[in-house]
């Protein structure tokens, strides 16, 4: 939450029938915001800063700690550089009192002050950061008295007894109470809102076999129900871009090290939305979910809205009800439920184009409605069922999941239905029929003159709340807009839910935000707030901070670091988020979830396994908070269902996983487990559900011959549902067992390097990475293999690698094994030593009896070359059994086409990245080894610099001290640093300390190839130490490593150190060869650092290691061998599931395994073959 240094991003405004129109085109070109230094960061000061770089030690007397407050809150208070003064003219700050770990600060104020939410958050968050978290205090108060300056007339006569600061801020007007319309039936009495909601939950008529999972990793199916069954979780992502006075608009929180808050939290919340789904409960987020920028907002009054048994049997409700639309011409319609449906209406969208949207509905919140409105969503697989208690939420979006939708308008696979059915135990009422959403659009709000032209999701709170037309009294409560948003989620919280006897602990609200101190400071720490009393909250904000440590402490053996303890759980200051604005109904805090100046800290916020576990974490934190406030059950969902097959048997098609435990991260057994089928690999639909966690297998019967069914698995509890595993398929073979392809899911890496670059094209800490998931790793792959094999009219099973690894499943069942790696790297395994036996088993088994020819293998991924080969991991593996030679990496190469007179000639496919796909950045580039031909070359170079070392990962790179020839301090280290780039994602921070040494040697053990004449540059940016820089580069035929002539280091920031290694002077570093680069190939060995200067220790960075290249003409270097052998291999250097084309894909499958050779049979009977 708290700001750090960076400049922040701010649009020009856009007015008129102009803006109307470049709304959406500034998105879609993606175009890059100019920069300014606005809001709440522009306080943190040159005269704040000054001041604050003498902050007494911590530790230090009270008295020397008191007089620095003083100070540095009149710094604070002053207006600078044509800043609006936080405090008005003639505050000042008297005194300043520590007692124990309290600080409380009296200020004197002009009579009549008045002072805005957001000011007083921004000296609150000056003052928390320099004084309180500095010295490990744990409360700021503030208090002011009113004094009438000399010589200036106030009408307000003043007030000498001091009172909270907080309470200078106007109250905002009441929030509106729920108006019913008069010819509504009275409220009925509240059921047992709980109990009554799971149950309802838990009803499997209607549509019992048409109950389906929603969109992709994280998402699960018709809402399970779970411990949260019955509670409603009102949450928001702090900040996002506001409008100032001048129509400008800007970020709240700056851009550094890769993150800006206001996008981090958001992404945060998507996480937490869906756990919060799969645990029962019902999700209100206070800005948009998901990351669709279409969006279609249908009425009831709208013509694609269409009623049975007829309109006319629905209510049109009358004038001053809280409906969509807020016109009395614009009312919602409702009808009184029934055991069994009787009545729906039907909200069929013309979608715009196909892709997944967030659903969200809209209806007035009353007493009289049922106890569990039925929404069904209509998509591809069926529907998926999920219930909302308008008892006690509503008149705002209450989202609903997120589904995949084709373009156009179809109402059986793109609509949503509103059902009348309230089956027992459910409470008779009403039922609602007002608006359906789909997709969350581009700003539209005009504030000040002028629009974002930002997609909503970007944008602060408040305008989000806008749109849902909540009152002006929620979104617009005080004199700016930035002003506005620190309370409005929360009055928009209170404002949504309803009365229905559940109490103030029947619902809670949580903010999500990160933190910012010193740049050490780590961890998490939960707020309280002092400006209201609040029943519950330090306990509420404990929770929060003490799980989210207790599991990241657990899960962090598998992160890039260790998680960081802040030193207290909970920090108290004037916070206008969570105190007054929930208006007493809930409880409510703000968790800061770790400190986004830290640069550990920052990467781990950017990783998504960190973020689903800070997700995870918080939803146990609600769990154990109704527990102890509300006697709620403690129960917790468990992880998802690995090791998941799906593989033809002689009763139809067998789906197996290994049993899922209990774990000490917090995650109990399953007790059951759910198995969804889909027919396209999007949507999905409840097929089986299992009982019992050692049950572990389930058969698919029924399924007609040559049919693909796409398929996955959730673990469930008490608690309530898992996220489901990765997706496998299998195409029916009617029965018969042993199809000639089995496909291997072996794409497992899920961390940060394959976020999507925000502004990527802007200059250092002024862009950030954000986490979208399907942009990452879908878990989902088998939409693209599987598909593109069932179309080269192939039968398959498919199984992840996992369960080739624990011998779950057998390769040497198949004939032909497609195997798919991604963008598994050598930090992941792209195959590890179990993986590489099996294959050479399999390629070694000989003959099947589909043909007599071999076993087959077609192998896909950017990185296998890379790791086996260039860094020697499986170097002989890699050349002998996959027939491939690793020859170098591409750069941005995107496409490939099939070399004249092979089996792929014609064949052209793009990867380049899209909504679904990664950002296949680097990929390998192969050579012919024993024996195998090229089939496919990447199309040739555009000519210009090559980035053969971006310095974007760590890659081969060690550790200075790994190198023998290094003799520098061991606290010397070398890593990728996001923060100071010169382009892309990193770049190479060497830091260095001498000790009594003199050379620092930084070995790269991949040893990227370039040409042994090529001018080679490498951008430095130095510390001006004096020291000297060389590149080493290695002679593969002898082994020399020579050097270029040394730069020296008399400068700071960038600067190029370039080498023309045909021409230019070099040394010899190593070796006793010819004293000259033999072949045409060099190899990158290191960089080398030798001291100099006379500091002790240092930085540098390096950044672009490039050469520059002429235009090439089609055919480049190599991507696809092949060989035909005694066994066929094909060996790709990309990833065949990062072709987002399914022409191109399905011709390259259908090519390749013609290439191969692999039987179009559906199955035939194999003496030894068994199931596993």
């Amino acid at each position: 939450m708290s700001p750090f240094y960076g400049a922040k991003h701010s649009v020009r405004p856009i007015t008129g029938l102009f803006a109307a129109i470049l709304t959406v085109s500034l998105f879609a070109l993606s175009t890059s915001p100019a920069l300014a230094d606005s809001g709440d960061e522009a306080y943190i000061t040159t005269h704040v800063l000054t001041l604050a770089q003498s902050s007494p030690a911590r530790g230090a007397a009270s008295s020397e700690v008191e007089s620095f407050a003083t100070a540095l809150a009149n710094k604070a208070i002053q207006p600078f550089e044509g800043l609006k003064p936080l405090l008005p003219e003639g505050s000042a700050c008297e005194s300043a009192m520590v007692d124990g770990k309290v600080l409380t600060l009296r200020f004197v104020v002009p009579a009549g002050t008045v002072i805005g939410d957001g000011d007083l958050e921004t000296l609150n968050m000056i003052l928390m950061r320099y004084i309180v978290m500095s010295q490990d205090l744990s409360e700021l108060r503030m208090e002011a008295r009113e004094s009438t300056p000399a010589g200036v007339a106030v009408r307000t006569v003043p007030n000498a007894t001091p009172r909270p600061l907080h309470t200078f801020v106007p109250a905002p007007p009441p929030i509106p109470t729920p108006i019913a319309s008069p010819d509504e039936p009275a409220a009925t009495q509240a059921p047992d809102y709980q109990k009554l909601y799971k149950e309802l939950q838990k009803q499997t008529d209607p549509g019992a076999a048409n109950r389906s999972a929603g969109q992709n990793s994280i998402a699960t199916g018709s809402q399970p129900a779970g411990v949260l069954s019955g509670r409603t979780m009102f949450f928001s992502p702090g900040h996002g871009y506001v409008s100032n006075d001048s129509g400008s608009w800007s970020t709240q929180r700056g851009f550094s090290k890769g993150m800006n808050e206001d996008f981090g939290n958001l992404d945060q919340a998507n996480y937490f939305a869906s756990l919060v789904f799969n645990a029962g409960g019902t999700v209100v987020c206070m800005r948009p979910l998901g990351n669709q920028v279409k969006e279609v907002v249908l009425d009831n009054t709208s013509n694609d809205v269409t009623f049975t048994p007829s309109a006319a049997s629905w209510t049109l409700s009358g004038s001053g009800t809280d409906n969509y639309g807020n016109s009395t011409g614009n009312n919602m319609r409702y009808i009184n439920s029934q055991p069994l449906e009787t009545a729906t209406a039907t909200y069929a969208p013309i979608i715009p184009e196909a892709g997944w949207y967030p659903v969200y509905c809209f209806a007035n919140a009353s007493n009289n409605r049922c106890s569990g409105q039925l929404y069904r969503i209509k998509h591809s697989a069926g529907e998926t069922q999920v219930r909302v208690n308008h008892r006690r939420v509503g008149r705002g979006w209450v989202w609903l999941g997120n589904y995949y939708f084709y373009a156009g308008k179809n109402a059986v696979t793109g609509a949503v239905v509103i059902s009348n059915e309230t089956p027992s135990p459910g409470t008779a009422g009403l039922i609602i029929a007002d608006a359906i959403r789909f997709g969350n659009g581009m700003g539209d709000i005009n504030s000040h003159g002028s629009i974002s032209g930002l997609e909503r999701e970007a944008e602060a709170n408040r305008y989000w709340l806008q749109a849902s037309e909540a009152p002006a009294s929620v979104y617009d409560a005080s004199d700016t807009d930035a002003n506005d948003n620190v309370g409005a989620p929360a009055r928009m919280s209170a404002y949504m839910q309803q009365d229905d006897g559940q109490g103030f602990n029947g619902d809670i609200y949580l903010g999500f935000h990160s933190n910012a101190f010193n740049g050490v400071a780590r961890g998490s720490v939960g707020l309280i707030t002092t400006q209201a009393t609040v029943t519950n909250q330090p306990a509420w904000a404990a929770l929060c901070s003490d799980t989210l440590d207790t599991m990241a402490n657990i899960e962090d053996a598998n992160w890039e670091f260790t998680w960081g303890n802040y030193s207290q759980s909970v920090l108290s200051g004037s916070y206008g988020e969570f105190g007054g604005a929930l208006n007493g109904q809930m409880c409510g805090t703000i968790i800061e979830v770790a400190f986004h100046d830290n640069d550990s800290d920052a990467k781990l916020m950017r990783d998504p396994k960190v973020r689903y576990v800070i997700a995870r974490s918080q939803v146990h934190a609600a769990i154990k908070y109704f527990n102890q406030f509300n006697s709620n059950p403690l129960a917790y969902f468990p992880e998802p269902p690995q090791s998941v097959r799906a593989t033809n048997v002689a009763g139809g098609i067998r789906v197996a996983w290994a049993a899922v435990a209990a774990t000490s991260g917090g995650a109990q057994a399953a007790t059951g487990y759910k198995v969804y089928t889909s027919p396209d690999g999007r949507n999905f639909m409840l097929a089986q559900s299992v009982s019992g966690n050692t049950t572990t297998q389930s058969d698919l019967t029924g399924i007609p011959l040559g049919e693909v069914r796409y398929i996955r698995v959730s673990a469930t509890n008490p608690g309530g549902e898992s996220s489901p595993s990765n997706v496998v398929a299998a195409r029916s073979t009617g029965g018969q067992i042993n199809p000639p392809v089995l496909i291997v899911d072996g794409y497992d890496r899920l961390d940060r390097f394959n976020n999507v670059p925000r502004f990527p094209g802007n200059p250092e800490d002024t862009w950030c990475e954000r986490l979208f998931w399907r942009r990452n790793n879908r878990f989902d792959y088998a939409h693209e293999a599987a598909g593109s094999v069932a179309a080269a009219d192939r039968y398959f099973d498919m199984v992840s690698n996992e369960s080739i690894i624990s011998g779950a499943a057998s390769l040497l069942n198949y004939e032909t094994v497609v195997w798919m790696t991604g963008e598994e790297d050598a930090a992941n395994q792209t195959l590890d030593a179990t993986e590489r036996g099996k294959i050479q088993a399999f390629l070694a088994a000989g003959n099947t009896t589909h043909n007599t020819t071999g076993r087959k293998l077609f192998i896909s991924g950017a990185n296998v070359g890379d790791h086996l080969d260039t860094q020697n991991a499986a170097r002989s593996f890699y050349n002998s059994d996959l027939h491939a030679d690793a020859a170098g990496r591409t750069s941005k190469i995107y496409s490939a086409t099939g070399n004249g007179g092979g089996s792929l000639a014609g064949v052209s496919v793009n990867f380049a990245p899209g909504p679904e796909t990664y950002d296949v950045e680097n990929a390998d580039i192969l050579a012919a080894s024993n024996g195998s031909t090229v089939l496919m070359s990447y199309d040739g170079t555009p000519g210009g610099d090559f980035s053969f070392e971006p310095f974007d990962v760590i890659g081969g790179w060690k550790d200075p001290n790994y190198s023998g020839s290094t003799n520098a301090d061991a606290a010397s280290t070398f890593d990728i640093d996001t923060a100071v780039k010169r382009q892309g994602s990193g770049s190479g921070k060497l830091y260095y300390v001498w000790g009594t040494g003199s050379l620092i040697r930084e070995y790269n053990s991949s040893r990227p190839p370039l040409p042994s004449n090529a001018v080679v540059s490498i951008w430095v940016y130095g510390d001006n130490s004096g020291n000297n820089i060389t590149f080493c580069m290695r002679d593969p035929e002898d082994s020399e490593l020579f050097e270029n002539l040394p730069m020296t280091i008399n400068f700071t920031g960038w600067q190029k150190m370039t080498w023309d290694m045909a021409n230019d002077p070099r040394t010899r570093f190593f070796g006793a060869g010819d004293n000259t680069f033999t072949g045409a190939t060099a190899q990158l060995d290191s960089v080398i650092l030798r001291k100099v200067g006379a500091a002790a220790s240092g930085t540098i960075y390096v950044d672009d290691m490039t050469y520059p290249v002429t235009p090439g003409a089609s055919p480049g270097p190599a991507a696809v061998i092949y060989t035909s052998a005694a066994n066929r291999v094909v060996t790709f250097g990309f990833p065949f599931q990062a072709i987002s084309n399914e022409v191109e894909r399905n011709l390259l499958m259908n090519n390749t395994l013609d290439a191969l050779g692999t039987s179009r049979d559906a199955s035939s009977s194999v003496a030894d073959w068994s199931i596993y």
